[in-house]
């Protein structure tokens, strides 16, 4: 689907529905596209939206839920003459469409995630697991939701028991991987799972500067109530029960310029102290990145992506290093192609 060619430079979009590209088909009706790559908790998405002035989606164009769409972002002398550039969204699978009017517009919403695996988002399930790993876990699940596990961590711990009570398995995997301090997306047919601390420590893919880059609109937020914290105490009293007694489980994480900030308090099972130590720091790590947040849009640019560090520079106070948290690649039918990034800064600990 080729956009409005602007000074020589033009984007397009290809798709193939159930791997039968229909650029030629579409491209009159195109009203807008937009990719959303996704982060922790979430799968990468597309949006697609067509003009259905003459009826097709409602008659020989019906399109069925679980219909795979392949879709790629291209770019022709962007950056500068002759250069080609790809973005391959992935691979998503219809899971709505919806006819509005008038005018008649069909919009298609599809998702990383098979058809065949939401079982592992809807369906509530209970059971229990003792001395299992982390990843061992991940991995039972993925393959339960039709997907392939890519564990990018160094941390895999070992727990002494997990249970996983009416809840599913989405749920159950994210609420362990937050407390471990790792993200949970789902990408290309992919349960994808990585170390935040150990992304933030990469190098950063570009430097965007107020003034120089090619920033179309920005937003940086500060609150009382993304206040960050100095230090977390963790503490847990386990229940007596007829083979022990009542035992206190603590742990503590603290930065080393705490100074007075204020002291985050959680009241969570645990079961080791080295597990407490682990979750105070992450449960300081999930409240204290609220506290660096912003959102900018962009010319498109095909390189970025979720979970890349990037150069915040020209802003003052909010300069410094920033770590992708959702990257929204957009198309319209004016041919325009626009990038919006949630961003936060990196903690550096």
């Amino acid at each position: 689907m080729t956009s409005l060619v602007q000074n020589g430079r033009y984007a397009f979009l290809s798709l193939f529905f159930n791997g039968v590209n229909v650029d030629a088909d579409l491209e009159p009706y195109l009203k807008s596209f937009t990719y959303n790559d996704g982060y922790s908790g979430q799968a990468d998405d597309i949006t697609i939206q067509l003009d259905d002035r003459e009826g097709r989606w409602m008659r020989g164009w019906v399109p069925v839920i679980g219909d795979e769409i392949k879709a790629d972002i291209v770019t022709w002398h962007w950056d500068k003459s002759g250069e080609k550039k790809k973005l391959p969204c992935g691979t998503f699978y219809l899971k709505s469409f919806t006819y509005t009017g008038k005018p008649d517009v069909v919009t298609m919403e599809a998702s990383a995630l098979p058809v065949e695996g939401n079982s592992a988002k809807q369906e509530k399930r209970s059971k229990s697991w003792e001395k299992i790993k982390l990843k061992t876990v991940a991995g039972e699940i993925a393959s339960r939701a039709k997907l392939k596990l890519v564990y990018e961590s160094s941390s895999n711990p070992t727990y002494e028991r997990l249970d996983q009570t009416e809840q599913t398995d989405f749920e159950f995997l994210l609420d362990i991987a937050q407390r471990e301090g790792i993200t949970l997306k789902v990408s290309g047919s992919k349960l994808v799972m990585f170390d935040e601390e150990e992304f933030e420590k990469k190098a950063p893919v570009m430097t965007i500067e107020l003034g120089k880059s090619n920033v179309l609109n920005y937003s940086f937020e500060m609150n009382s109530e993304s206040a960050a914290y100095g230090s977390c105490e963790v503490v847990y009293m386990a229940p007596k029960t007829k083979t022990s007694k009542s035992t206190t489980v603590k742990g503590t994480y603290k930065l080393p310029k705490a100074g007075s900030l204020p002291v985050l308090r959680i009241n969570e099972q645990v079961d080791t102290v080295a597990e407490a130590n682990r979750l105070a720091k992450n449960r300081l790590r999930e409240q204290n990145k609220k506290a660096g947040l912003a959102k900018i849009t962009l010319e498109g640019n095909t390189s970025i992506a979720a979970g890349q560090t990037i150069i915040i520079k020209g802003w003052g106070y909010f300069d410094g290093k920033y770590i992708i948290e959702n990257a929204a690649h957009n198309i319209d039918a004016t041919g325009a192609y626009v990038t919006e990034i949630q961003i936060r800064k990196v903690l550096g600990w």
